[in-house]
């Protein structure tokens, strides 16, 4: 058994929530993306500031529809 507290840290979730249609699909691309990334020495890395920005920008630019 364990606690609801305990759950929220760890996969446990993933496997229990209702999901997107096509949302594994994405998520296998993405992470295929981002192995072939790293395998071929080509890993996009951004610096905390950065990163946030550019989600930032994501973020504005899906709810500006």
């Amino acid at each position: 058994m364990i606690s609801i507290e305990d759950a929220a840290d760890t996969l446990l979730p993933e496997f229990l929530l209702d999901k997107d249609p096509g949302y594994d699909g994405w998520l296998f691309g993405k992470v295929s993306a981002t192995l072939a990334r790293v395998d071929a020495k080509e890993p996009r890395l951004h610096d905390h500031d950065e990163a946030m920005a550019r989600l930032r920008e994501r973020r504005a630019g899906e709810n500006a529809y």
